[in-house]
């Protein structure tokens, strides 16, 4: 497995977790916003493992604040990595497939693509377009027996979520709506298992 993050020091978290769980993992450092760390990121990949069988598009930047307050730096980083790296990706992963014969790719969406969230325009923009994205790119590659899907899950407890609320002027208002969005009024947990 490859792990690839923009900070070396969570990436590299990452990789070791993988690997005392009894898997195995590589940390490769990159910024999918940028064509040439992608394209570094596939071939070192290809280099180690000599194919890719599974591309998740996990990487996001969630930018708080509304339609009247979000800055223009907040917009263009957003977008960047929520839709330009995942295209980015996809686009670098799928020539590698194709030339296989068969892989997936998983694109993470969000909740917030369909349902929208009041503080997060610009993020539930960006979300749908990676939905949109998925649809045509499933049409586009079928014909290379490649499945592409995207998973929208709802608020997971992520180390950014929960540094989040624990920064709140008002912690225990903020968990309240963050729960009040869950059907099941618990927030997703994310766990690592071995395949």
């Amino acid at each position: 497995m490859v792990v690839n993050a923009i900070g070396n020091e969570r990436g590299k978290q990452t990789a070791e977790l993988i690997k005392e769980k009894g898997g195995e993992a590589i940390f490769i450092q990159g910024d999918i916003s940028k064509r040439s760390d992608v394209e570094n990121m596939v071939n070192k990949t290809v280099q180690t493992y000599g194919r890719i069988d599974i591309l998740v598009n996990n990487a996001a930047v969630v930018s708080v604040g509304t339609i009247e307050n979000t800055s223009e730096e907040d917009i263009d980083r957003t977008l960047a990595v929520n839709i330009k790296g995942t295209y980015l990706t996809s686009q670098f992963v799928a020539k590698q497939i194709r030339a296989q014969g068969v892989g997936v790719i998983v694109h993470v969406g969000s909740v917030a693509a369909t349902k929208g969230h009041h503080d997060r325009s610009i993020y539930s923009a960006s979300k749908g377009a990676v939905l949109a994205l998925t649809k045509s790119m499933a049409l586009e590659l079928m014909d290379a027996n490649i499945r592409v899907n995207c998973v929208s899950q709802g608020t997971t407890h992520t180390e950014g979520v929960h540094n989040r609320i624990e920064a709140s002027s008002d912690p225990e208002s903020l968990k309240s709506m963050y729960l009040a969005r869950q059907p099941m009024n618990r927030l997703a947990t994310p766990i690592i298992c071995k395949l």
